[in-house]
């Protein structure tokens, strides 16, 4: 069984009630080809998309479920012919906050016109580093277009960040990136590492454990002296561990298992509890939005979720499997031959991640990570911001601008809130 910080022994973050976070992947059409696309887009993407006419009932079944947020992805999101009814129906969403990822070079004055009416809260922005290590991964011009894209989505909303993968490559250099963001008025930069999946398989070339390390470091040492507001997250908590309870919402969702699923362009709605990128280890389909509605297909996702959860990869097995941290020629071959077998179908006997796995302890953080005068008073200036889910044992508390989340006990959301446990 999981433990917890010596203060929190009854917050439990792998209790389930139901999920927090949408990803929608619209199409795995792109104009670029990336070497480390862990959904495999590119150019010549002549496949199934998101059926448009699917949309409502997602929205609406986030709504009533509390999601906390709606990630439109891809591919590029921006290529898909269903994009302005989507936005029109993001009128739907009030609880539910709604964002896009795009590589922004393909940002037209009548795709802002299509934005612009949309109720987005947030634009994800795909940029590596700077004009020479952006090139390398995306292509020549390709930086160029997208601070140029990033000035256009600004007339649309004034929250974006931007999302840096980082390679062993160019794990050494991201901070210069950061000073151009933060003077084009990008409010957060997120640094992503590149994990074995998708086009990446063929390729790989991930960052060293002693790479986590300096990153992680330098991200500290640049914190201190950032503008206030903005924003460097690095999503390592799988390697370094957590710091504290409040986090970037992919963090929560990343090292607590099953709070969020995947709609693939085919329509499948996968689980994300033995999968990175778009490459799963495990069958993780719960069902088709072709065939079914969302709001029929997520009925029971508690229970589903917490057999799922059976079967997880341990911390150290997903992280050697993951990021090649300390990870075996074994590790590898299993990796590949799991991936292989989800996408050719056949049955769990075959997938070696179907074997029951004991899973590590997880420490939850007695540190909150932030103060929690300073959160109450942010919340009462401006509730709105704000959206809270009670759960068993604990409370999550979303910022809808930052797009973090706080795991809360008992004490302290009576305090920040006065919402009695």
């Amino acid at each position: 069984m999981p433990t917890y910080g010596k203060d929190n022994q009854s917050m439990n973050p792998t209790n389930i009630s139901t999920i927090a976070r949408v990803i929608i992947d619209v199409t795995r059409r792109c104009n670029l080809s990336c070497w480390y696309c862990h959904s495999t887009s590119g150019p010549e993407y002549r496949g199934p998309e998101i059926d448009v006419t699917r949309i409502p009932n997602i929205f609406d079944t986030a709504e009533q479920l509390k999601v906390f947020e709606i990630t439109i992805t891809g591919g590029e999101p921006i290529l898909w012919r269903g994009l302005p009814l989507l936005m029109e129906n993001s009128h739907r969403l009030e609880f539910t906050k709604l964002q896009i990822i795009t590589n922004a070079t393909l940002i037209s004055t009548e795709i802002v016109k299509i934005l612009r009416r949309a109720n987005l809260s947030r634009i994800c922005v795909s940029l590596d580093g700077v004009e020479h290590l952006h090139a390398k991964n995306r292509g020549k011009g390709m930086y160029e277009q997208t601070i140029a894209g990033i000035q256009r989505l600004r007339e649309v909303v004034d929250n974006i960040t931007v999302i840096s993968v980082l390679d062993n490559l160019n794990c050494s250099y991201w901070s210069e990136l950061t000073e151009v963001l933060i003077k084009a008025g990008v409010k957060q930069h997120h640094l992503a590492p590149v994990c074995f999946s998708g086009n990446a398989m063929e390729r790989y070339r991930g960052l060293s454990q002693q790479q986590f390390a300096e990153v992680r470091e330098q991200v500290e040492a640049i914190s201190r002296s950032l503008p206030d507001g903005y924003l460097v997250a690095f999503n390592d908590s799988l390697v370094n561990g957590l710091r504290s309870r409040y986090m970037t919402l992919q963090i929560f969702t990343e090292q607590f298992k099953g709070w969020h699923i995947v709609i693939r362009p085919t329509g499948q709605v996968n689980t994300s509890v033995n999968g990175w990128g778009r490459s799963w280890r495990a069958v993780a389909m719960i069902g088709d939005i072709n065939q079914a509605p969302l709001s029929q297909l997520i009925q029971g996702y508690s229970a589903t979720i917490n057999e799922a959860l059976r079967t997880q990869f341990s911390h150290s097995e997903e992280i050697r499997r993951k990021f090649h941290v300390s990870a075996t020629q074994e590790d590898v071959l299993s990796d590949i031959t799991d991936v292989r077998c989800t996408e050719t179908g056949f049955g769990t006997d075959t997938c070696d991640a179907q074997i029951s796995r004991q899973a590590d302890e997880i420490v939850l953080p007695a540190a909150l990570g932030i103060n929690l005068d300073d959160l109450k008073i942010l919340i009462a200036a401006n509730p709105d911001r704000y959206r809270l889910r009670r759960e068993d044992g604990f409370w999550l508390l979303f910022d809808t601008t930052t797009f973090n989340v706080c795991i809360l006990n008992n004490q302290e959301i009576l305090e920040v809130k006065g919402v009695n446990p």
